[in-house]
């Protein structure tokens, strides 16, 4: 019964229930008089910063089957985690951000991206996710000097 448009113009359907169920800030922005904007289908539509494949990751944990806990949560890499973790912060989704989390110690990013996944890590308060990332970095070659924009936000 509601439409989130992403940044890039894609339209995502959910439900308010939903989404009030997994964010305080979805349900106090549902409780407010929405202005008299696009409607697609004669359902609200919400403008929101984020692309699409951030909310799409969102709204594959708020859906089921997220709420029975069997929940399979995979990203591609380390900007697409950050994203999430920055979305579900920026809304207040604890159970959806603890979700999220996890992916730190996915093995696959872990390889892929160890410094960006301990910035990550460090950015979240995530001491265990941190160590074990920093662990990881022990793999790179120490002459590289690569550049990691999540570790602008440590």
């Amino acid at each position: 019964d509601v439409i989130l448009r992403s940044s890039d113009k894609e339209l995502l359907y959910s439900w308010k229930i939903l989404l009030s169920i997994s964010s305080p800030v979805f349900r106090d922005m549902f409780t407010l008089p929405q202005p008299d904007a696009d409607d697609v289908d004669e359902l609200l539509v919400i403008d929101l910063e984020e692309d699409s494949c951030t909310l799409g990751h969102i709204l594959s944990l708020c859906h089921p089957p997220s709420c029975t806990g069997k929940v399979t949560f995979k990203v591609d890499n380390v900007r697409e985690l950050g994203a999430v973790l920055e979305a579900t912060a920026k809304y207040d989704m604890g159970n959806t951000r603890r979700v999220a989390l996890e992916e730190l110690s996915n093995p696959s990013l872990l390889r892929q991206d160890p410094l960006g996944v301990y910035a990550l890590a460090c950015q979240a308060e995530c001491h265990e996710g941190a160590k074990l990332a920093a662990k990881h970095t022990l793999t790179l070659p120490s002459l590289v000097r690569e550049y990691v924009p999540e570790l602008e936000k440590i």
